[in-house]
């Protein structure tokens, strides 16, 4: 009976296989990229972001898809300059305001992402930075540090989201207190 069943379990994954036609794959950054994250908006379309180098300098690239993500065009590019000159950006986190905080009001994008980290060790601050978007996406502000460590340590990874009390939360990797702990997961607030 278990030959049978499993005999059974292959023809049909084989013909669940046959005649279905490969995905196609896109790619959604032309160069050297990392950590992509995706969000829908409110009017259905999808914004994207990745991370790169150009000119030795860390860029966010914000794309957007008008087609359910079967395509991109670039929106935006967020030239950060704690980034610049080999500072290094990415880690980064890609969230919608799903209601008012401070002044931000609900569909505002947000993102973060870390900076600072390839910087010599003698001179390194990562940081977690944090923009914002009122207009879907096409330009973008800086807002603040969500997080600067205090020494050559890295503070890695920001994560957005918006708690009960309406308040904005973001969630860092923190690796700055090596003596007590090789990495700790921190919270911080914002009412603004």
């Amino acid at each position: 009976m278990r030959w049978t069943s499993a005999v059974l379990g292959l023809l049909l994954a084989g013909t669940q296989l046959v005649g279905t036609p490969a995905p196609v794959r896109h790619v959604l950054y032309d160069g050297g990229s990392f950590y992509p994250r995706v969000v829908r908006l409110a009017d259905g379309r999808l914004l994207a972001s990745t991370t790169t180098v150009i000119d030795d300098n860390g860029v966010g690239i914000i794309e957007a898809s008008d087609d359910g993500g079967h395509t991109f065009h670039q929106l935006a590019e967020i030239h950060d300059p704690t980034a610049a000159n080999g500072g290094q950006i990415g880690y980064a986190a890609l969230y919608v305001l799903p209601s008012r905080v401070g002044d931000y009001p609900a569909g505002t994008v947000l993102w973060a992402a870390t900076t600072g980290w390839g910087a010599p060790a003698a001179s390194r601050t990562s940081r977690q930075r944090l923009w914002a978007s009122t207009d879907l996406g096409r330009a973008w502000r800086f807002v603040s540090d969500i997080a600067v460590s205090p020494n050559q340590y890295d503070t890695w990874e920001p994560s957005l989201t918006v708690a009960a009390d309406g308040e904005l939360v973001a969630f860092y990797s923190d690796e700055t207190d090596k003596a007590h702990h090789d990495q700790k997961l921190v919270q911080v607030r914002s009412t603004d």
